[in-house]
């Protein structure tokens, strides 16, 4: 399925109801499932559940290609603005995420035991609450590529202002993240890094 906006950005906009995300990529779905053009707003995901999703987008086992995209305003537990989860290959190319919320990690971007690339993103002033990864947490068995990303002005409650990446050695499951072109810009938090 390919969904693109007509009127771009600007004219085009996904808010869902309380309480979901507002785009979903859990059954599978391949790199030929495209979304682009739309902002994604105002999402809100933060209530306590087993497997909370993320807020803007929510990507488990799957490998989309999400193009020109902005995703603001939106407040889960993890991942604010996008969560990618359990053996997830997306494309992200040409993605603003700005101004979401997480109450625990990830403010912007939530990466666990996935491998995505990231190519001409922006990262800027979102926030994790209380844990880390303001900007972007690379979490364990993750091989993400980072190619031209912008991380700016993001905050995290403790590790990570702007990227914090946890891995778990003894599991099996180290962290291994490509970064190229990578700017870090005015990031902070309470704690370290």
């Amino acid at each position: 399925v390919h969904v693109y906006s007509s009127g771009g950005i600007e004219a085009t906009v996904i808010t869902p109801p309380p309480g979901v995300p507002a785009v979903s990529f859990v059954h599978g779905e391949g790199p030929a499932a495209r979304l682009s053009g739309f902002t994604i707003t105002g999402a809100q995901t933060h209530e306590i559940m087993k497997e909370p999703p993320g807020a803007g987008i929510h990507i488990t086992h799957s490998c989309p290609t999400l193009t020109d995209l902005l995703i603001e305003g939106n407040h889960a537990i993890f991942g604010g603005g996008i969560k990618i989860k359990y053996h997830s290959y997306p494309l992200l190319q040409r993605i603003t995420v700005r101004d979401n919320v997480a109450d625990s990690c990830g403010g912007g971007i939530y990466l666990c035991e996935s491998d995505p690339t990231l190519i001409d993103v922006e990262v800027q002033d979102n926030l994790a609450l209380t844990m880390n990864g303001g900007g972007i947490i690379i979490g364990k068995g993750s091989y993400p590529h980072l190619h031209r990303v912008l991380v700016e002005g993001n905050a995290a409650g403790v590790h990570g202002g702007g990227i914090y990446a946890l891995g778990e050695p003894s599991e099996g499951k180290p962290v291994d993240a490509l970064l190229s072109n990578v700017a870090l810009v005015g990031n902070r938090c309470n704690l370290d890094g």
